[in-house]
């Protein structure tokens, strides 16, 4: 897991949408999301998972003052947190993280580059290193699973994890727009 990771899950997700534009109603299935719809619901769920990254730095940093020397191991590994990334994986997201239709592509767009930043700092702050802080404080992530636990490092490259896996829905969309006919395409 590395700063190197965010940074690749987020521009693999900036670079699809991007190359959906003037596609962005496009949908791989009929009941499947458009890319406008994707970067929405990326934009959405990422607010309440920094969220939860900003309440784990608190943490980590609070220990940190206080002389915590001793790092927390996560219940998840590395591998558990590929498998949400899977177009296999399936979790109905609640109402809250899902698309609403209100928000353009550019406005998603612009949100998500701001919350990977935001990640990237909350990385270089308190992740980077031989003894992060962010190793300090873990976090139950109910979506990993019953009784899961990660660290700052596992909650900020889940968000790069889940922007690839967005990515290729997106990418999946937009290949299956250009491979039907004509007069079956989906606008």
């Amino acid at each position: 897991m590395s700063r190197g990771a965010i940074v690749a899950g987020f521009a693999a997700l900036e670079a699809a949408l991007e190359g959906a534009r003037g596609r962005e109603e496009a949908r791989e299935r009929p009941d499947g999301w458009c890319a406008r719809e994707i970067a929405e619901h990326v934009a959405l769920t990422d607010l309440y998972l920094l969220r939860l990254a900003r309440t784990c730095a608190d943490k980590c940093r609070s220990r940190a003052a206080r002389g915590a020397a001793t790092p927390r191991q996560a219940t998840v590994e590395a591998t558990e947190l590929a498998r949400c990334a899977s177009a296999l994986f399936r979790w109905e997201a609640p109402d809250h993280m899902r698309p609403t239709g209100a928000a353009t592509l550019a406005a998603s767009l612009a949100t998500i580059a701001a919350q990977r930043d935001e990640a990237l700092l909350l990385w270089d702050e308190l992740c980077a290193g031989e003894a992060p802080a962010g190793r300090l404080h873990d976090v139950a992530m109910g979506v990993l699973g019953p009784g899961a636990r990660i660290a700052l490092p596992e909650l900020l490259v889940f968000l790069a994890l889940h922007a690839e896996r967005h990515a290729r829905q997106v990418e999946r969309a937009a290949r299956a727009d250009r491979d039907r006919p004509a007069g079956g395409r989906q606008l």
